[in-house]
């Protein structure tokens, strides 16, 4: 998706409307980080982990994409994992 698409999506929504992502096994965590990051994509093919992952620094632009990560984790929880912690 990208970030047009997401915001002809998110328009027909009210702006007070809140945007949360999945937890780490359940529920919702509110989006607490908006990170760029740089991509391969289509890297893993096991359905434990998602399609995509982090390329390295020194990869040419062919082989990369830009995106934006949302990222967020459970405040209620002193050991919760943060969606965003591998980054």
């Amino acid at each position: 998706m990208t970030i047009q698409e997401l915001i002809d999506h998110l328009k027909q929504y009210p702006p007070n409307t809140r945007v949360v992502i999945a937890g780490y096994q359940q529920g919702y965590n509110d989006i607490q980080k908006i990170i760029p990051v740089t991509l391969q994509l289509n890297q893993h093919h096991h359905g434990c982990n998602g399609a995509h992952r982090l390329a390295p620094p020194n990869l040419p632009y062919p082989c990369t994409t830009a995106a934006i990560f949302l990222g967020g984790y459970n405040p209620n929880c002193p050991y919760s994992t943060e969606t965003y912690h591998a980054l």
